[in-house]
């Protein structure tokens, strides 16, 4: 038995060591980041600044414990890591990773993550040559959300330079205030917000699918990309900026009218993550993100412009009281989770803006780019992202390949780009 000190978990991570258990440890909530590293790697520098990672960011030697009573979480004093290298000849070294490359490092990033023993954090050394080899670390879910990986990979080029950064927040400090504010005033608030927002609304959305909902989830998935042209785009930050729109506005509004559509309803509940993050935590490593419950109406249904600015309210709206947990809003709402779907939600959205490429990293003479990985699970029966860069917009549909096949998933990323013009275009005609 450790005798590490036992604190609460946050109710999100508490949501996940659930699900790992239910699943058998399933990689669908895995987020790992693998980087393509250019440039001969100083091991000796490496390894210790990983071992500078774990020991600022206590949340990365922290493991996670089901009780009689939901979780616990215990932070180990010691700064470990596990490690692995390996030695994978590649003919060209110039170009991309062949494919069974990635497939190779795919499979290492699926394997299960064992959250109640130390280390939670594992590392591996791919060389495919002197000068270029790829670095994965391997992080569960419970541990890390979109804004804790930007913060490992800046944390971690600053420890390979001895660079100076603020002292983080504790994690734990957070997930305990979350648990001392149950049943004050502001959760009072936002529970009474929540329950007027999701009042009548049927959770279950059913869009149709080209194979039968298997009785229990196995998240598996798989995913399609496009890119939405540069005048649509140009176009839709305009009417944004006229308007006075939320960024995500006209991309969640054209999502929804894909969703009630292909569902026939009025209106839909659709999942959005929020950072849910306050000043003093911002540069804390740990799972902090919520998922918010967006419920949006059938944008043919009402005047454009309105529309739209019911899609702006709906989300600055729940942002202002989205610090109430997902798992209370499944808790006061009555909702049994069942084991074929996502509770509350089954449909998603993701929006993320970035004002400049993406920044290489740079760990000593290697210079590290990161790759995405698709780990091929599914969370959601479909999740849309919109990745809006300079001059233009990425689409990715991530989709339960139990349900859907490949080209009914290229068809509704190709319906999402139809929505995004013909709503675009219904304001113009004004």
């Amino acid at each position: 038995m450790s005798s590490a000190p036992e604190h609460p978990l946050a109710h999100g991570q508490e949501r996940l060591l659930f699900l790992d258990r239910l699943t058998n440890g399933h990689p669908f909530f895995h987020t790992p980041i693998a980087l393509d590293l250019v440039g001969e790697v100083d091991v000796d520098g490496l390894r210790t600044a990983l071992q500078r990672l774990v020991q600022r960011h206590e949340i990365l030697r922290t493991t996670v414990h089901l009780t009689a009573h939901g979780g616990t979480q215990r932070v180990h004093e010691a700064a470990e890591y596990a490690w692995r290298e390996a030695s994978i000849p590649v003919n060209d070294l110039t170009g991309p990773l062949p494919a069974e490359i990635i497939t190779e490092i795919t499979r290492v990033a699926r394997e299960r993550i064992a959250l109640d023993v130390m280390p939670l954090l594992s590392c591996g050394l791919y060389r495919f040559g002197v000068e270029r080899s790829l670095l994965l670390l391997r992080l569960h879910h419970i541990a890390t959300d979109a804004w804790s990986l930007g913060l490992i990979l800046r944390d971690l080029e600053a420890a390979h330079h001895d660079s100076v950064l603020p002292e983080p927040a504790c994690f734990r400090d957070w997930a305990l205030e979350q648990r001392s504010a149950e049943g004050g005033p502001q959760w009072r608030t936002d529970s009474d917000f929540w329950h007027a927002q999701l009042d009548g609304v049927d959770p279950v959305v059913e869009i149709p699918t080209d194979r039968a909902r298997p009785d229990v989830a196995r998240h598996e998935g798989a995913m399609v990309q496009s890119a939405l042209g540069e005048t649509t785009v140009a176009r839709a930050d305009a009417l944004t900026k006229s308007l006075r729109l939320s960024p995500s506005a006209v991309y969640l509004g054209a999502w929804a009218g894909v969703v009630t559509g292909l569902a026939r309803r009025s209106d839909v509940l659709v999942g959005v993550a929020f950072a849910n993050r306050q000043p003093r935590y911002a540069n804390t490593v740990g799972f902090f993100a919520n998922q918010l419950p967006l419920r949006l109406t059938d944008p043919s249904a009402s005047p454009i412009h309105a529309y739209l600015q019911t899609v702006t309210r709906t989300v600055v709206g729940a942002y202002e009281h989205a610090s109430h947990p997902f798992e209370a809003m499944v808790r006061d709402g009555r909702i049994t989770p069942g084991l074929s779907r996502n509770p509350l939600v089954q449909v998603g959205f993701n929006f993320t803006s970035d004002r400049a490429p993406r920044r290489p990293i740079q760990l000593g003479a290697a210079l590290g780019q990161q790759l995405d990985l698709d780990l091929r699970t599914s969370r959601m029966d479909l999740v849309l992202g919109v990745r809006r860069q300079p001059g233009r917009a990425t689409t990715v549909l991530w989709y339960d390949s139990d349900l859907y096949s490949e080209r009914t998933a290229q068809d509704l990323l190709e319906r999402f780009g139809t929505a995004v013009e013909d709503l675009i275009h219904r304001v113009r005609i004004l």
